[in-house]
C-alpha cells in the first residue's frame, strides 16, 4: 500500500479565506479576539473552534506570547498579514515593549504566514523555527505563498526564519528559559515544542490541540505524533499546557484528552490489522462507524466530517509501513 496515497494537503490549506487579504478594518468581526494572561507571565489569544473566515481575519490557532523584564516573545503570530497586523495592535494594548523574538513552531501556514509584520515593526527581532520549516514550506506551498486565499496586500512574500533550530537547545531570551524539542516526524517533520522552564508551562504547536483535532498531511506521522505524546506523558506533567488550536490549559483538561482521541483510533487500526491478517478483510466503512461512535462519547470534541476516514487510511499505512515506533 502507498503511503503517500492517503497524505493529504493541510486543513487549512483546504479551507479557504477570501481571495483577497484585506487590511485591519472596524468591520472584521474581531472584538472576542483578545489575549489573555493564562498563566504567570503568559498570554495567549485563542483562536476559532471554525473554518477560518475573512470576517474573523482566519484567527484558527493561538498567538502567544511571554512577556520578560524588557520585552516579549512571540509563538506563532498567525496565518495572514492582515492577522498579524491585528494581532501587533492586540499585543501592544497590553505591553509597548519591543518584540524580542519570534517561534514559529513549524511550517503551516496558519503558524508563520504573519511572520511579515513582526520583522517590519522590529527589524532586529530574532525569528526562530527549526531547521526544516523552509524547505517544507516550500515543498508544501510550490513557493507561491499566495494560494487558497491567503494572501498579501502589504508583503509579498513569507518572511523565514533568521535563526534555525535543531532539537535540544535551551535558549535564555532576557531571562526566562526556553528548552526546545523536536520530533523526528509528527505533526510535520519541522515542529518544535516550547517548554518555558520559567514558569513549568509548554508550547506544544500542532501536536496538541484542545477540543478539536489536528490534520496530518504532507510530511507528517499520526503514530509519530502519538508516540511524542506518550514520551511526554511519561514525565512529570506541566503546569500549563498551550496547545496549538483551541484551548489551554492544566494536564487533566489539555494533554489527557487528546491523547485518548488518538490512541483510540490508532488501537481501532491496530485491531483490525491483524484482524485482517486472518480473514484477509477489513470493512472501513463499519470500522469508521465504529470509531466515530467512540469519539462521539467524548465531551467538547469536534471535527470535520471525514477526519475520522483520512486518520484511518493514514495510521493503517504507517502501520503498514512500520512507522511511528
Amino acid at each position: 500500500m502507498n503511503r503517500r496515497f492517503f497524505l493529504v494537503s493541510s486543513l487549512f490549506l483546504s479551507t479557504k479565506l477570501s481571495a483577497k487579504d484585506a487590511s485591519v478594518k472596524e468591520t472584521h468581526d474581531t472584538q472576542s479576539f483578545t489575549f489573555e494572561n493564562v498563566h504567570e507571565n503568559i498570554w495567549v489569544m485563542h483562536g476559532l473552534h471554525a473554518t477560518p473566515s475573512a470576517q474573523k481575519l482566519g484567527l484558527i490557532n493561538n498567538p502567544s506570547f511571554i512577556e520578560s523584564k524588557h520585552g516579549l516573545i512571540l509563538i506563532d503570530p498567525g496565518g495572514s498579514y492582515a492577522l498579524g497586523e491585528y494581532v501587533l495592535k492586540e499585543i501592544q494594548k497590553i505591553s509597548k515593549k519591543p518584540i524580542l523574538a519570534l517561534f514559529n513552531t513549524h511550517g503551516h501556514n496558519d503558524h508563520f504566514f504573519a511572520n511579515a509584520v513582526f520583522q517590519e515593526a522590529y527589524p532586529k527581532m530574532a525569528i526562530y523555527a527549526h531547521e526544516n520549516l523552509k524547505d517544507a514550506a516550500n515543498e508544501l506551498y510550490g513557493g507561491k505563498y499566495k494560494v487558497n486565499g491567503f494572501t498579501f496586500t502589504k508583503a509579498q512574500k513569507v518572511v523565514f526564519p533568521t535563526h534555525t533550530l535543531k532539537g535540544g537547545e535551551i535558549l535564555n531570551i532576557d531571562g526566562e528559559n526556553l528548552k526546545i524539542q523536536h520530533p523526528k516526524n509528527a505533526h510535520t517533520n519541522n515542529d518544535i515544542i516550547l517548554s518555558h522552564l520559567n514558569s513549568k508551562s509548554i508550547f506544544m504547536g500542532d501536536l496538541l490541540m484542545s477540543g478539536v483535532l489536528a490534520n496530518f498531511g504532507l510530511n507528517s506521522s499520526i503514530r509519530g505524533n502519538i508516540r511524542f505524546l506518550e514520551k511526554l506523558n511519561q514525565k512529570e506533567p506541566f503546569s500549563y499546557y498551550i496547545p496549538g488550536h483551541g484551548p489551554s490549559g492544566e494536564y487533566k483538561n489539555v494533554f489527557v484528552p487528546y491523547l485518548r482521541y488518538l490512541s483510540i483510533i490508532e488501537k481501532e487500526i491496530i485491531e483490525a490489522y491483524k484482524e485482517e491478517q486472518k480473514s484477509s478483510f477489513i470493512d472501513f466503512e463499519v470500522l469508521e462507524k465504529k470509531i466515530t461512535l467512540r469519539l462521539s462519547w467524548e465531551e467538547n470534541l469536534n471535527f470535520p466530517e471525514g477526519f475520522v476516514n483520512r486518520y484511518m487510511y493514514q495510521i493503517y499505512a504507517e502501520f503498514e509501513d512500520r512507522q511511528g515506533f
